[in-house]
């Protein structure tokens, strides 16, 4: 059984998907930054941390 303490590494290829997905999350994150400031952008900003996160919770989900 799995305790909320135990933690649980992923294996090399899901570690190398999770760093390709961050290092192009921040890309699109610092693409959007470079633009101005406006609340869509907070929103496009939001959804693409929401959506990075997904997309590793989906390669790690076993």
């Amino acid at each position: 059984m799995i305790k909320e303490t135990d933690s649980i590494q992923p294996s090399i290829e899901q570690a190398e998907a999770i760093q390709d997905i961050r290092n192009a999350a921040q890309a699109y994150i610092d693409l959007l930054k470079s633009h101005e400031h406006s609340r869509e952008m907070s929103i496009a900003l939001t959804n693409a941390g929401t959506s990075a996160m997904w997309a590793v919770k989906a390669v790690t989900r076993t």
